[in-house]
């Protein structure tokens, strides 16, 4: 587990180091998601913790749709870089950096939502469990996790390293020397993932010249 994390870690503190991964926008797909789980647009009645909020841009989003918006990261860099971006209009102190145990500052059963994109398959299998049964810890009863996980025509150039471990080795991007997750199948998911309930999944794609990216979606819900 540490050495995936650090290694992780590592790479990405570089990446916003650097200034690289500074994104304006949420993500499109979370986005069209989050209306459709709530097409009422109820969103001031969610108490909501991003989970790896990155350069802070779907952190961002569930602000300005008047969520209660928490965030936690593992670089150090990148809560520098969304505190400068965000600290005008955004209560920076609810942003908090986890270390490799995941330990958070959060009571359990805190949060309506938990939302966890383009993050979750930078763990090895075994972290990731440790990583969901926190989640979900986390989650009140009845509460929604929403996350992502690499599909494998994400990380074709990927080197295998063990069972679903890939490394990440080609100059396409700047993710060089990351371990990530890749899943092949709906079926590798619900094993994963079988801990909620009203499991479903989905995927989105693009291709640009020859970078596919490729992530399944999953939703789940904790009913105890």
């Amino acid at each position: 587990m540490m050495e995936s994390f650090e290694s992780n870690k590592t790479v990405w503190s570089n990446i916003y180091k650097a200034g690289l991964n500074n994104l304006s926008y949420p993500n499109e797909n979370l986005v069209r998601y989050l209306y459709y789980l709530y097409p009422e647009k109820n969103f001031s009645d969610l108490k909501v913790l991003d989970y790896g909020f990155g350069s802070g841009n779907n952190l961002r989003h569930l602000d300005l749709l008047n969520c209660e918006v928490y965030g936690v990261e593992i670089s150090e860099d990148a809560k520098k870089l969304t505190v400068e971006k965000l600290r005008k209009d955004f209560d920076t102190d609810k942003l908090f950096i986890m270390n490799s145990d995941s330990v958070l500052p959060y009571e359990k059963e805190s949060f309506d939502v938990v939302i966890s994109w383009q993050v979750l398959y930078y763990n090895s299998l075994e972290s990731l469990e440790k990583v969901l049964a926190i989640i979900k810890g986390l989650l009140k009863p009845g509460g929604k996790f929403i996350g992502t996980m690499a599909r494998m025509e994400d990380i074709a150039f990927a080197n295998s390293v063990q069972q679903n471990e890939y490394e990440w080795t080609t100059v396409k991007g700047n993710q060089t020397g990351s371990v990530i997750l890749g899943m092949h199948t709906e079926e590798d998911i619900k094993k994963i993932f079988g801990m909620f309930t009203k499991i479903d999944i989905g995927y989105f794609e693009t291709k640009l010249l020859d970078i596919v990216g490729s992530h399944w979606v999953i939703y789940g819900e904790k009913n105890d």
